[in-house]
């Protein structure tokens, strides 16, 4: 049900802290400001920029409802409001995008900086509970932790904890803070709960000295803050939620294989699937154009090339994401094949390598438009549905072939771009070698690479295969090495990392040329083993032993 508004509504917000009760002014249309209103179940928004989609309404609710979930408000009647506005947005925020005035409540928000709305969403229903009067390191904490944190970085650098504390306003907080914040505050969530983390901010004030701050922290937890500040970071391999990467859309359905995905929308402002697409306003005009979001999830058992089917209507667009802290350091997708995609535009191309993962899909376009394609596998071993004159291979992508194929374990032709072997197999470094992935297991005695190429087990650090061969990553810690052909590349030389033609003792590692092109680095243990050109050892989970990146 829509929410009346009233010059003179006023609601109380109790919290689960029975000593708090706050009283909130609804923001209502008056004479002063006379901007179209829209009204959601949580908020009530004043904004010239409509009009509002029913999905944008419906994702402002979600969103708030999880914030009060997570901040223990029990009290639905609560109603935030939200003014999106152009470039007027200094005369609320200063030299901020979005912010809220803790004196009424009210949130500001530019139209384009509307990817900012969770935030400030934490700050608004946070609000009524005090917490916003302590110090700005734990505020934004909070507001990050419960928004969109930031990957790991290692190479951060850090300042000291005073000079995180002694700011009694946000814009004065020095680099790193609103990251280093929320990571504590997760972890303070996480292990002491909500109660016990606003009862102390209720003990701070913003005035406080960073000696008071630590004092009260430590009385508090029983933990020492400059210990904690960095020591609860979490790696870019933790286990992240999928609203703490931006990726909370609804999955796709499966095309008619059941292997690809289908998206299907009319970009029709009345679904509750269609948002407003705030960041074209300044090119199209408000109240043009609109977004829809999917999520896919790849694994094993489809990774591989995938085609766009279908056109794309006029004006009309649609990328995708990788929705893994993961991306954000190659060391760490090693052990992923093929490596999973940070970002891609089909503006570009309309042929995608995905590897195992999470993916969030959006299309864009003008009001009123139909979108309605596929994202699909361009072929299947078990299918063999290319083109004459072309075979399917183990990545699902049609390539040319050689009219006479040779059998698996015979010699071959190496030509770049073309298959000289059977379907099921791939000619390396001159042999026919059988390939393999989740659906086509190798035969016993043999195991899987990462390359998807098959070959006996060996010994990473030992480099125990025969003549003419090199031990290369299998495809997980149980097959920790696989024997396969030596290549010719030598150290720092280009090479494909699908498949890996360096000599015996270097793989193809990630050198910063793209998701498959890469250069011939040494296996490694430490970083300490790694050329300049790819300094960082990469180890991938549960693995004794990486590659150079």
């Amino acid at each position: 049900m829509p929410h009346l508004c009233t010059p003179t509504t006023v609601l109380m917000m109790k919290t689960h802290l029975a000593s708090i009760v706050a009283a909130i002014t609804v923001g209502c249309t008056s004479s002063a400001d006379p901007r179209p209103e829209y009204h959601s179940e949580h908020a009530v928004i004043q904004t010239d920029y409509g009009p509002l989609c029913e999905g944008t309404l419906s994702r402002i609710d979600d969103e708030i409802e999880r914030i009060d979930a997570a901040l223990g408000i029990q009290d639905s009647s609560y109603i935030s409001e939200v003014r999106i506005v152009g470039d007027e947005i200094s005369d609320y925020c200063g030299r901020a995008g979005a912010c809220v005035k803790f004196s009424s409540g009210r949130m500001y928000i530019f139209y384009a900086a509307m990817s900012s709305f969770v935030h400030e969403a934490v700050h608004q229903r946070a609000n009524p509970t005090g917490v916003n009067q302590g110090k700005p390191l734990f505020i934004e904490g909070l507001a990050t932790a419960l928004s969109r944190p930031g990957c790991h970085d290692e190479a951060r650098e850090f300042f000291s904890l005073e000079e995180y504390l002694e700011p009694a306003s946000g814009y004065d907080l020095p680099r790193h803070a609103y990251y280093l914040g929320g990571e504590l505050v997760h972890w303070l969530l996480e292990t002491h709960g909500v109660v016990p983390f606003i009862e102390f901010m209720l003990a701070t004030d913003a005035k406080d000295t960073p000696a008071q701050v630590q004092d009260t922290y430590n009385a508090f937890f029983g933990t020492s803050l400059k210990d904690d500040l960095t020591a609860h970071l979490r790696p870019v391999t933790a286990p992240f939620e999928p609203w703490e990467l931006g990726c909370v859309a609804p999955e796709a359905e499966r095309d008619k294989q059941g292997d690809g995905y289908r998206f299907r929308e009319t970009l029709d402002c009345q679904s509750n699937r269609v948002q407003n697409d705030f960041s074209t306003i300044v090119f199209h005009g408000p109240g043009q154009r609109a977004l829809v979001e999917w999520s896919i999830i790849v694994d094993e058992s489809n990774a591989g090339y995938f085609e766009l089917v279908g056109e794309l209507p006029t004006g009309a667009h649609l990328g995708m994401r990788g929705c893994d802290c993961k991306l954000a350091r190659p060391e760490h997708t090693v052990g992923v094949s093929p490596p999973p995609v940070g970002s891609h535009d089909f503006w570009s191309g309309r042929e995608v390598l995905l590897g195992p993962g999470r993916y969030i899909v959006t299309g864009r376009g003008p009001f009123g438009e139909v979108l309605d394609l596929e994202l699909s596998m361009p072929c299947t071993l078990e299918a063999a549905n290319c083109p004459a004159g072309q075979q399917c291979s183990i990545w699902n992508r049609c390539e040319p072939e050689t009219a006479l194929l040779a059998e698996p374990g015979d010699m071959c032709e190496v030509i770049e771009g073309v298959r000289s072997c059977e379907a099921g197999s791939r000619c390396v470094s001159g042999t026919c070698v059988a390939e393999c992935d989740a659906a086509h297991p190798c035969a016993d005695g043999a195991v899987c690479g990462l390359t998807r190429l098959c070959g006996p087990p060996c010994d990473l650090l030992a480099q125990d295969c025969g003549p003419g061969s090199s031990c290369a990553l299998g495809s997980g810690p149980d097959d920790p090495g696989q024997c396969v052909p030596s290549g010719a590349g030598q150290l720092l030389d280009t090479c494909h990392r699908l498949d890996d033609t360096c000599s015996s003792g270097l793989v193809c590692g990630d050198c910063g040329r793209g998701q498959v092109e890469g250069c011939c680095v040494p296996l490694c243990e430490s970083d300490d083993g790694c050329p300049a050109e790819a300094p960082a050892c990469g180890i991938p989970t549960g693995w004794s032993v990486g590659v150079c990146v």
